[in-house]
């Protein structure tokens, strides 16, 4: 596959990004992963801004123009031949000095890759993950990079025979799968961390 990688479009086994980004030390980015449909982004502009909104919580600037990165996902959508699939939109804060601090840090990575979509499945064997997320995270409301908790609780899920994990947060309401969403749409969005629908015991 081919990936757009801070201006340049190269082979995804050839792309890299700098061992000090602080997306790779910290988690200290924001993405957001999106279908492609008969060559189109499903739902772009509501994209688009989560992700604007995310990176201003975090205090990230994003590089490049709603336009213009509309315009890198095509050309990157036509590069791949990829009618049917997925595209993720990676920002981190760039490379800084070591420490947590992200003072003088920059200037932003942004990375873009093309993936094929995974294969259907039938039935899913779904556990409940033992780790939640805290009632009030801020964090919650946005697709930051750091996933651990997701991570972990897909592993947990998978060791114990399970295909996947959902989370709940402490008040024992469901928040989302590991790695999809659990959600009911209203006429405009479907969020990543909507209004519980579901209460559940632990």
């Amino acid at each position: 596959m081919i990936a757009y990688v801070n201006g340049r479009f190269v082979d995804d086994r050839e792309a890299s990004v700098s061992v000090f980004d602080r997306g790779f030390l910290y988690g200290d980015s924001v993405f957001e992963t999106l279908r492609v449909s008969n060559g189109r982004p499903f739902r772009w502009p509501l994209h688009v801004e989560r992700l604007r909104k995310g990176a201003a919580f975090l205090g990230i600037s994003v590089p490049t123009p709603p336009k213009e990165l509309r315009s890198i996902m095509a050309s990157l959508t036509d590069r791949n031949q990829l009618a049917e699939g997925l595209l993720r939109i990676t920002l981190s804060r760039g490379p800084g000095a070591r420490g947590y601090s992200p003072r003088e840090a920059g200037p932003p990575t942004l990375v873009v890759t093309a993936h094929e979509l995974p294969p259907a499945s039938g039935d899913w064997r779904l556990r409940t993950a033992s780790l939640k997320v805290a009632v009030g995270d801020k964090l919650g409301g946005h697709k930051v990079g750091s996933r651990l908790l997701n991570v972990l609780a897909r592993a947990e899920a998978e060791s114990a025979g399970a295909d996947e994990a959902l989370i709940l947060n402490t008040s024992g309401e469901v928040l989302e799968a590991a790695s999809g969403n659990v959600f009911g749409c209203n006429a405009t969005w479907c969020s990543p961390r909507p209004r519980p629908l579901v209460r559940c015991r632990a």
